[in-house]
């Protein structure tokens, strides 16, 4: 009867524990950088503004800087919007859970009129089995570039160079 729990055991931990997620190819870069034609000041309230409406809780906001540092939580539904990965096959029935959003926005002239913005973002989540129990916690995943791409869109639309109105998005 020993045998066989340490056995169970056993497989239990190689199976749920040493799983790993390889990161997909993407289909085409993800733009992390844009550059607008607008003052720091007029970048840096519109990406203030984003931040806001995005109810983020704040780790960082430095204007000297430039940067905007929060972290957000993610549903499940999130997750499988905005995640490149998907959840493996083993164990079987296996889905990401909750997960995290750490978002860094870095602003930075270049001159005048001309303002750079960086967005750096990373995703982690836990894995659920068939039965909704977290079998690994913490796993880094990679953004499909959703993210980003709402992001840039906000701060177009803020800065008044785009008709987007994604408080119904």
């Amino acid at each position: 009867m020993k045998k066989s729990n340490s056995i169970f055991l056993f497989l239990l931990f190689v199976i749920s524990g040493c799983m790993t997620i390889t990161p997909p190819m993407m289909e085409r870069p993800i733009e992390k950088e844009k550059v607008y034609n607008k003052s720091y000041d007029e970048v840096w309230k519109a990406a203030m503004s984003v931040f806001v409406k995005s109810a983020g809780i704040a780790s960082t906001v430095d204007k000297q800087s430039g940067i905007i540092g929060f972290t957000n939580n993610l549903s499940k539904e999130d997750m499988d919007d905005f995640v490149a990965e998907k959840a493996p096959t083993i164990p079987l029935g296996s889905q990401f859970g909750q997960g995290q959003l750490y978002v860094n926005i870095i602003v930075s002239p270049i001159d005048r009129e001309t303002t750079r913005v960086f967005l750096k973002t990373k995703v982690t989540g836990s894995l659920l089995n068939a039965y909704g129990y977290p079998v690994q916690y913490n796993i880094s995943l990679t953004s499909n570039g959703k993210l980003e791409e709402e992001f840039f869109k906000k701060m177009s639309a803020e800065l008044g160079l785009l008709q987007y109105d994604y408080l119904q998005s």
